[in-house]
């Protein structure tokens, strides 16, 4: 279970979002804009998922997050209209870990939070390391 803080201006989004987290166990935390998120992020949060819908918009809120030492090594999931897709390139360079498409399917979602909140091990599973016996 981890501490999801949902940025979104759109109140309807913002609820379906956070449906698809609680689903998950995930306790979330909202905002309606990035005044309010910076605020809620003095507390522990794991991951933010903001909506954004400018380039301008995605600058600022990485930008903010990467001058507070605390918050430089936050995990980011970015969201934004189909429309704005091109800015999926800049925004991971400066500084988002993950650039989604509205409209985004929860199986895209969650498996976004998934790959950030546990990244799979990079190391092979001990089990795998022992050899086979001949006799199975």
């Amino acid at each position: 279970m981890a501490t999801i803080l949902v940025l979104d201006s759109h109140p309807v989004m913002r609820r379906l979002l956070s449906l698809q987290l609680h689903r998950r166990d995930h306790v979330v935390l909202l905002a309606r804009n990035q005044e309010e998120a910076l605020q809620t992020l003095q507390q522990p949060v794991d991951l933010l998922i903001a909506a954004i819908s400018s380039e301008e918009e995605g600058r600022r809120l990485l930008s903010a997050l990467q001058g507070q030492r605390a918050l430089a090594e936050l995990p980011v999931i970015l969201i934004a209209p189909l429309s704005q897709g091109y800015l999926r390139q800049q925004m991971l360079q400066e500084g988002a870990n993950v650039f989604l498409t509205r409209p985004t399917s929860s199986w895209q979602l969650s498996n976004a939070v998934q790959e950030l909140l546990y990244p799979r091990s990079e190391t092979v599973p001990e089990l795998f390391q022992q050899p086979l016996a001949a006799n199975f």
